[in-house]
């Protein structure tokens, strides 16, 4: 094995790449040779090598490269050298593979005009971030990437490995920045009935974007159902949210429903019914949740506090 880099009883430098390589090659060497091989390469009591087992030099190998705590030396090398996500290679690579819309559920153009509209409310504190990680703030960018994936569907341990992030960061980032966006005035989601021109503008759309000739007259939009799945619900129980005993028992985090089974649906899983409707260019105007999986796409209309024409007939 040689002899060791350092002189005995010396301290090598974490900050030197060199000796920092060449402390971490020594250590890998005494693991991987046999207990007579260690003996001879130092000077040491016997007795230290019979108790030094591979186990131990893993955990030596480990210290190493994982030197200092939250308040302590912080000089992790693996971690200083991990920076955030590099947004143009990324993009680059989504584009070149065709997949930036499968990605985000979107096009690169609606993506910048979301960002733009979001960067200032986006916007990490760098004070408080520099403090708490050497990899610095996450960005504007990096949030809305992280979240916007998440919500077409992306795992969250694929997302906080592309994108630099601990899992705890990741869960906090996201619920950040669904609440801006839901804050958002300009992303609030409005029904055209109180803009005349705006109602004959779309009514005159539906007419002209109709394949075949079939006129609808004063159309004000097209509505549609869909299962959103969710979780299994679970029985409500004292003490859970919206319970009037709750003040005098255990609290839990996670509200019950009371009857689980209506959100179980007729494709087999548990859901939600949303309805949603657009307009000629398929632009949302309104979505409402309010009602179980089980519901009919008609009852769920009629339950929602969506637009209703006069007359109209509950089937």
């Amino acid at each position: 094995l040689g002899q060791p880099p350092f002189p005995a009883g010396s301290m090598f430098d974490l900050d030197d790449p060199l000796q920092l390589k060449a402390g971490l090659d020594f250590l890998s060497a005494l693991k991987s040779s046999s207990l007579k091989a260690r003996r001879n390469t130092l000077e040491i009591d016997d007795d230290f090598w019979q108790t030094l087992s591979v186990d131990a030099l893993d955990l030596m190998l480990w210290s190493a490269k994982h030197p200092g705590n939250k308040k302590g030396n912080n000089t992790n090398t693996d971690r200083n050298d991990r920076s955030r996500l590099d947004w143009d290679d990324h993009v680059k690579q989504l584009q070149e593979l065709g997949l930036f819309k499968r990605y985000y559920r979107m096009s690169p153009g609606y993506f910048e005009a979301l960002y733009e509209l979001m960067r200032d409310d986006l916007q990490s504190n760098e004070i408080k971030a520099n403090n708490s990680t050497k990899q610095g703030p996450i960005s504007a960018r990096t949030a809305l990437s992280a979240t916007l994936r998440f919500l077409a569907g992306g795992s969250y341990a694929d997302i906080m490995l592309s994108h630099k992030m601990g899992k705890t960061s990741f869960y906090r980032l996201v619920k950040r920045t669904i609440t801006a966006l839901n804050d958002k005035p300009e992303l609030k989601l409005k029904f055209p009935l109180g803009d005349p021109d705006r109602c004959a503008a779309i009514a005159q759309g539906f007419v002209l974007n109709i394949p075949g000739g079939t006129h609808i007259e004063d159309a004000m939009g097209a509505v549609d159902g869909f299962h959103a799945m969710v979780k299994t619900p679970r029985k409500r129980r004292p003490g859970d949210k919206g319970d009037p005993r709750r003040a005098t028992r255990q609290t839990t985090s996670r509200a019950g429903v009371t009857n689980p089974t209506r959100f179980h649906n007729h494709k087999g899983f548990y859901s939600i019914n949303v309805q949603a409707a657009v307009d000629n260019e398929a632009n949302f105007t309104y979505i409402a949740t309010r009602s179980a999986g089980s519901v009919h796409d008609s009852q769920a209309w009629q339950a929602s506090d969506g637009p209703h024409c006069e007359g109209e007939s509950e089937t």
